[in-house]
């Protein structure tokens, strides 16, 4: 018999593991779909990508769809 403490830990650790797997899903979508439309990608975007954190992938996403180059991608549309 698991304590409730040992559930609750591996709920929690479940969670974390879906969350992680979602965000890499999430940067490898990025990068495909931003090499078929602007070509190889720069060490420099493949390394901002890495960086995104979970909470920004999708908005990020959303821009590359219709972003008119890579630096539009990455531009923080609060300050615009």
């Amino acid at each position: 018999m698991v304590s409730l403490a040992a559930q609750e830990w591996m709920a929690e650790g479940v969670a974390q593991g879906k969350a992680e797997g979602e965000a890499l899903g999430l940067k490898r979508a990025l990068r495909r779909l931003l090499t078929a439309r602007f070509g190889l990608l720069p060490d420099s975007v493949a390394a901002r990508i890495d960086a995104l954190p979970g909470e920004a992938l999708e908005a990020t996403l959303d821009r590359a769809l219709t972003a008119s180059d890579l630096a539009a991608v990455f531009e923080d549309p609060v300050s615009h």
